[in-house]
């Protein structure tokens, strides 16, 4: 039986491959978490180039700009999965 498969095994195989519906799915998103990845990053440059002229009219040190950016993004991280699930309900 060299080279011969055996049944169970292909069955099994072909048990994995998720059906049409879940490819088709999962490929309208995954464009839609990349663009939203994209502007994620857009934002967080936005912030770093806004640092040095906020810095100098609110009269910020680097410590104290870093802090207020790392709470920015805590409680975002933090209010954006809450938010969501209400939001969707």
């Amino acid at each position: 039986m060299s080279g011969a498969t055996d049944p169970a095994q292909a069955a099994s195989a072909d048990d994995n491959t998720p059906p049409p519906i879940i490819r088709k799915v999962a490929n309208r998103i995954m464009w839609w978490l990349i663009a939203l990845y994209f502007v994620a990053i857009l934002d967080r440059g936005n912030v770093a180039y806004a640092a040095v002229p906020m810095s100098q009219a609110l009269g910020l040190s680097t410590a104290m700009f870093g802090f207020g950016v790392g709470i920015m993004y805590l409680t975002y991280s933090l209010f954006e999965v809450p938010r969501a699930l209400l939001q969707k309900s």
